[in-house]
Order: C-alpha cells, then structure tokens, then sequence
C-alpha cells in the first residue's frame, strides 16, 4: 500500500549499528569555528535517554537527540515530508493523511520511525519498514480503512490528482484494497526471514540541522533495525534528476547499488539497494 519513495539529504553514510530500540543516541555539539572553549572536532556520540547539554559552548551547534518516533512527533514529522518531500501520491493527498500514514511506522513490528530532536523541536526523522511484506499487512489489516477515507477526501480536494490517480493507480490500488490479508502460515511475531528485504522510505533532515551527519546517524539506526529484523538488505528509490542528482551519486560511492529505473508521473526513479 505505501509509495516507496526514498529521498535523502546529501549528509549521509554507510550503515553501521545503533542502540536497541527504545534507547536515544545523543549527538554532540559541533564546535565553533574558533573552538571558543571547546575540544577540537566532536567527541563521539554516546547512548543515554537525556536532554540536550544547556552547557555548550558558546556558538556551538546544539545537541541533537535521534530516538523513536511518538505519535505527538507526527505533525513536525509530515510538515517535513511535505516541505521536503512533496512530490509522489502521498504528501498530494494532504497533512492528514501524512501524518496517518507515518502513524503506520510507529503502530507496526515490522515497521520502525525515528526522529531527530533539537532544542527548537524535531529537526529530521526516519521511516522503515523493516519487513516489507509484514508491514503491508499490518497497515492492510489495522489501517486500511482510516487510509483509504482520508485518502479519498485528498483526492477530492484535488480533481487534477483524482484524474491522475485514476489513470495510473486507481486499479492496483482496489485490488490490494479489497482482497483479503494473507497471513504467513508459521506462527510467531514479524521476525524477517532470511530473503526479506528492508524498505527505506524516507529520510529528511531540516535544512538547519544539516552539515553535521545527522542523516548518517539516522542510517545507521536504521541499517541496525532491519539487520536485528533479519533482513539482509535495505532497499530505497530516489529522484535520478534535479536536486537529487547529489544523492544518487552518493548512494553510489557509500556503496549502495543501482537496480533499476523506472519512470513515475513523468520522472525518472533509481532503485538502490545496500546489503547488510
């Protein structure tokens, strides 16, 4: 049911491994150029639950905390979607919808959202679906009908995007709307089998906390959920023109490959994936 559309800030890199779930990393300040009073280069991050250090030295950044996602997150989190992210079905069909379907991510065991907090709110966040298949069932099974309503009253609100859905995805959407959820037949919980493949579908940090590696920190914690999942890759797609052009060729050098392209209401996406 979801649009995979994965796009990022070009401050990214590899993936590495994070805190359980649960737990905040806590990012340091970055000194002032002068360093007025502070150590040379940051210090490295640490894992505690605790509250930016109102002891920074004068000019520099604030700390930033990177934790789960709460629901009272979901507004900042789909005004950065929208602000950053506003091309695809989703963001068009409204902040409503937004900020439900964010929802999914943090209702969902296959499924975790991340965010970014500074001292001036939420700065960035992340969405991944550390099983693919199972989140999709899960939002089939508990949120399909509060998606589909405001859905549909995005669609209203926009004839133009209602025409447009209707030659292009009105059909694949009833099916999977309408057909009954298939549940695995093993017992157990939404632990990923060994061939299930993680789905990154967004990353965004705000222009002001940009510069820092803070979207780094959000792939690595990613990276460490679905590899804890069991998945053994993580998969995105990513505008190849514009001002995602930057990021394509990173996903490139930080070693994530290219699979594919293919071309949705008139642009051109590059599939990637990076194995854990």
């Amino acid at each position: 049911m979801a649009e995979t559309e994965s796009t990022r800030d070009p401050d990214v890199a590899g993936p590495g491994t994070g805190p359980p779930r649960g737990e905040s990393l806590v990012l340091p300040e970055r000194a002032a150029p002068d360093g007025a009073g502070a150590a040379p280069g940051p210090s490295p991050a640490t894992t505690a639950p605790g509250a930016p250090d109102a002891g920074a030295a004068p000019g520099a950044d604030p700390v930033v905390v990177l934790r789960d996602a709460a629901p009272g997150d979901l507004a900042a989190t789909a005004a950065l979607q929208q602000r950053y992210l506003p091309l695809g079905l989703f963001p068009q069909l409204g902040d409503r919808f937004v900020r439900r379907w964010h929802r999914t991510f943090c209702d969902s065991p296959a499924a975790w959202a991340g965010v970014l907090v500074d001292p001036d709110g939420v700065c960035g966040y992340a969405l991944l679906a550390t099983d693919q298949r199972a989140y999709l069932r899960d939002v089939l099974t508990r949120d399909r009908l509060p998606l589909a309503v405001l859905g549909a009253a995005g669609l209203l609100r926009r004839p133009g995007l209602a025409v447009r859905f209707a030659r292009t995805r009105a059909r694949r959407y009833a099916r999977r709307l309408l057909r009954p959820v298939r549940r695995p037949a093993s017992t157990g919980d939404h632990a990923a089998s060994p061939e299930t493949v993680a789905v990154l579908h967004a990353v965004v940090v705000d222009h002001r906390a940009r510069g820092r590696g803070l979207a780094a920190a959000l792939l690595d914690r990613c990276a460490a959920r679905a590899r804890a999942a069991g998945a053994t890759r993580i998969a995105l797609v990513t505008d190849a023109d514009g001002a995602e052009q930057g990021a394509v060729e990173l996903y490139r050098h930080l070693g994530w490959t290219e699979v594919g392209r293919h071309r949705r209401d008139g642009r051109e996406l590059v599939d990637f994936q990076l194995d854990l």
